[in-house]
């Protein structure tokens, strides 16, 4: 009887010992995951104090660890936004943030997007939350540069013909209602084709870039200069008064001064 109290006494023990083993084993996984996911995680209480997060957190934000860690969101930010995912999380499951986070601890305002998720005891109700951060900077900047692409022309980086239509239209209907006049000078460049066939499209291409700033130095703030195509280049001119022999005046003075600064010389390809 002896024996067999001591043999599962020893068996409890080892059963013990490798319950824990492998409690330590998850644990250890769990903290690998934790802090080796390309995502910032933190976990927070129900009183939305800040218990714990991974170092990618910290470096999304800029701030060291354990300044973090011990932040009472509902209390301490200042994005009521951020406030308000974090109530919402607590009270029905879930909530969302997305924008521009400026930060209590840390040193940059950073774009981020944060989910949050409640965790829940025995009873139900909540004992605190989860949230998964997304630094957001590098897809705005791909954002900003297609849209950038869609509207710019990419050799002289002028607006182009959709960027041109698109204004068009907002000064169109801005004159409309106030029954103001705005204007169009449509120009070209001359025997532009005997620099490509002569000097070669690299050298015709440094010509149109710096007609085009020629071209854009020309005008005042919020009229606007755009290439269409080629040798062709339109400005925009938002506002000349109310009257069309104001208006045509305003104009010729303009082309005249484009003509002025767009036939001095050039010094383009050696040439």
């Amino acid at each position: 009887r002896q024996a067999g109290i001591i043999g599962e006494s020893v068996r409890l023990r080892l059963d013990l010992a490798d319950s824990e083993a492998a409690l330590r084993d998850r644990e250890a996984r769990y903290r690998l995951i934790f802090q080796s996911v390309p995502l910032g995680i933190f976990s927070f209480d129900r009183e939305t104090t800040i218990t714990d997060c991974n170092e990618e957190f910290a470096d999304i934000l800029a701030a060291p660890r354990e300044r973090l860690l011990g932040l009472n969101m509902a209390r301490d930010l200042r994005d009521q936004n951020v406030k308000t995912a974090v109530e919402r999380c607590l009270r029905h499951g879930s909530g969302e943030y997305e924008g521009d986070y400026e930060p209590v601890v840390g040193t940059r305002t950073t774009p981020v997007r944060a989910l949050f998720r409640a965790l829940r005891g025995d009873d139900g109700n909540p004992v605190g939350g989860v949230a998964v951060v997304e630094d957001c900077s590098e897809r705005r900047r791909a954002a900003a540069i297609i849209e950038h692409q869609a509207h710019y022309d990419p050799l002289t980086d002028l607006p182009n013909r959709r960027l041109l239509l698109t204004r068009m239209e907002e000064v169109l209907k801005a004159r409309q209602a106030d029954g103001g006049k705005a204007g169009l000078v449509f120009l070209d460049l001359d025997h532009f084709k005997r620099i490509n066939d002569s000097l070669g499209h690299a050298v015709g291409d440094e010509l149109l870039s710096a007609v085009a700033t020629r071209l854009a130095g020309t005008l005042r703030a919020p009229d606007m200069a755009a290439r269409l195509s080629g040798d062709e280049f339109v400005a925009l001119v938002q506002r000349l008064g109310d009257s069309d022999t104001s208006a045509m005046s305003q104009l010729e003075e303009l082309g005249n001064r484009i003509i002025d600064r767009l036939g001095a010389p050039y010094q383009v390809g050696g040439q």
